[in-house]
């Protein structure tokens, strides 16, 4: 009967896989098994398109001090936006969940202390990144492998 039931659990997932539930680039889907077999299946976060522009809400464990607008846009394969305080461009390349920034280049703002750091906080995230996930609930977080670093929601919504 184990064999059965393994092979049947088996030939589940790769119909799942088959049919995109379980798709890197799809709605993922959970299988949780027990001895008796599937007990239930769970989605599970999804990744969809970066492109568009993003409203940061959250950089390495902080809310963002009042008065900062971090935003990022892709589109096209670059990465452009305010940091808060000043504008940057660079580079971004997209394969799947993983995410690759090239060097980015900064406008030469200045502005209030609590801002400028906010600004240095998102760049310095930014740079560790290497992975992203969009959530059943629409937000973006940034991962720098396995640490979340940046979190945000769509700015362009409609």
């Amino acid at each position: 009967m184990v064999g059965v039931l393994t092979f049947s659990m088996i030939a589940l997932a790769g119909a799942l896989w088959i049919g995109g539930g379980l798709s890197p680039s799809g709605p993922a889907t959970d299988l949780l098994t027990s001895a008796e077999g599937i007990v239930a299946m769970t989605e599970q976060e999804t990744t969809t398109s970066l492109d568009g522009t993003w409203s940061v809400t959250w950089i390495a464990g902080a809310d963002l001090p009042d008065g900062a607008q971090v935003v990022m846009h892709f589109a096209g394969g670059m990465l452009a936006g305010s940091g808060g305080c000043r504008g940057y461009q660079g580079e971004a390349t997209v394969e799947g969940d993983r995410l690759n920034l090239g060097e980015m280049t900064f406008d030469n703002e200045e502005c209030a202390p609590e801002l400028m750091r906010a600004d240095t906080d998102f760049m310095r995230a930014l740079e560790v990144c290497d992975r992203f996930v969009i959530g059943a609930d629409g937000t973006l977080t940034l991962y720098a492998q396995t640490l979340e670093r940046v979190k945000a929601r769509r700015a362009d919504a409609g």
